[in-house]
């Protein structure tokens, strides 16, 4: 595990917005999970996560912490854009777990979890990945009014 998720795969942004950290965050897990779509279940069933993942969401959370959320809101920030990007790949066909060309069959295909009125008029997302970080931008703005708050 710690061969393919590795410090290499999650970017080390010590500088910018809170926000494009957990966007970045989030892609690169999404990524990660493509690039090895047996990945996230077997990471599931993990005693660990990998050093790699966990140093990217310490300094996730640190700099959610420096932008003035709680501990809670810092940690609830980072775990989730941590599970929307590898949500895709948890909710894929169990029995095509590590399997590119049933992933890729998968993809292809209108997601389920995109709105039918944005399949049919073509505003919504139409990669599973532009639908995954979509989904995370909405939890920033979330963040953003309740930090204002």
């Amino acid at each position: 595990m710690d061969d393919v998720v590795t410090d290499g795969v999650f970017p080390a942004t010590d500088e910018g917005r809170w926000q494009e950290q957990m966007l970045a965050f989030a892609a690169a897990t999404f990524d990660v999970m493509a690039e090895h779509p047996g990945l996230a279940p077997a990471m599931v069933r993990l005693p660990e996560s990998p050093e790699a993942l966990l140093s990217a969401f310490r300094r996730l959370t640190d700099r959610l912490l420096e932008s003035g959320f709680t501990a809670e809101d810092a940690v609830l920030g980072a775990s989730t854009a941590f599970q929307m990007g590898m949500q895709p790949w948890l909710a894929a066909n169990p029995s095509a777990s590590g399997t590119r060309a049933v992933a890729t069959r998968c993809w292809s295909r209108p997601s389920r979890s995109t709105p039918r009125s944005a399949r049919s008029s073509g505003t919504g997302s139409t990669t599973p990945r532009s639908w995954t970080l979509s989904r995370v931008e909405l939890v920033i703005a979330g963040l953003e009014t309740r930090l204002a708050s």
